[in-house]
């Protein structure tokens, strides 16, 4: 089995709420995909996809990902998509780094050689785990009250797990927290997480999250009572630095 063709598809992913923002005003208000699809010349296609959250979240952008592909492309015609590890090789020799460029590779190959092999990429990888997964909701940076009256909406939808974007001014980060948690109920999972985009916080900023980390840590039973006590029932909650 060979690879006969390389196809990168661009797609346009519109997003539920308009737009996605986080702190220092960075936003997206689309997602740029590439889905990829690998031919065979048996007939096989597998397919694999790249979606950065635009340019300035991780480093990684949508038009690197189809740049890269184009460069890569040439290199991988005649190989056999099943040997994953030789690709690895002959795609690290011919493009140093950008990883987020070869993965979409990588995962349409995966996918043939479940084809293969009659089974599910999971069970080649080790093993399928359960045969279902909590999904988690990521709230985008608005003001406070807003943020809380969204995870109040998507709460009664179903999901039980946040992910707050903060970071920028403390106070509000503390606010933001305090509304979000009085909306939640025993059980909830609630995630704040403060990206500044490779910046270095300013010194109380910096020291209100840890803060923050240090009381969550420390006293996780006691959270709702002592912090919030308008709060209806205690709730997980943890902070993520990036």
């Amino acid at each position: 089995m060979k690879i006969k063709r390389i196809i990168a598809y661009q797609v346009d992913l519109p997003l539920h709420e308009g737009s996605y923002n986080w702190s220092g005003g960075k936003s997206v208000d689309v997602f740029d995909s590439t889905i990829v699809a690998i031919e065979t010349d048996d007939g096989r296609v597998g397919y694999g996809e790249c979606c950065p959250l635009g340019p300035f979240y991780l480093p990684a952008y949508a038009n690197g990902v189809r740049s890269g592909i184009k460069e890569l492309g040439p290199h991988l015609i005649g190989e056999d998509p099943t040997q994953t590890s030789k690709l690895n090789l002959i795609m690290d020799r011919c493009l140093k780094g950008h990883a987020y460029v070869k993965s979409p590779i990588d995962m349409a190959c995966w996918d043939i050689k479940g084809q293969v092999a009659g089974m599910p990429v999971c069970d080649l990888l080790g093993g399928r785990y359960d045969k279902d997964f909590v999904l988690y909701r990521a709230i985008s940076q608005i003001e406070p009250e807003a943020m809380a009256a969204n995870v109040k909406q998507y709460r009664d939808e179903g999901y039980r797990r946040f992910q707050l974007k903060v970071g920028g001014n403390p106070d509000e980060d503390i606010e933001r927290i305090k509304l979000v948690a009085n909306v939640l109920e025993s059980g909830d999972k609630l995630v704040a997480m403060p990206i500044r985009g490779g910046l270095c916080m300013k010194q109380r900023e910096s020291s209100a999250l840890w803060m923050m980390w240090m009381y969550i840590s420390n006293n996780p039973a006691n959270l709702m009572k002592n912090a919030w006590p308008s709060a209806s029932a205690p709730l997980t909650l943890s902070c993520w630095m990036k």
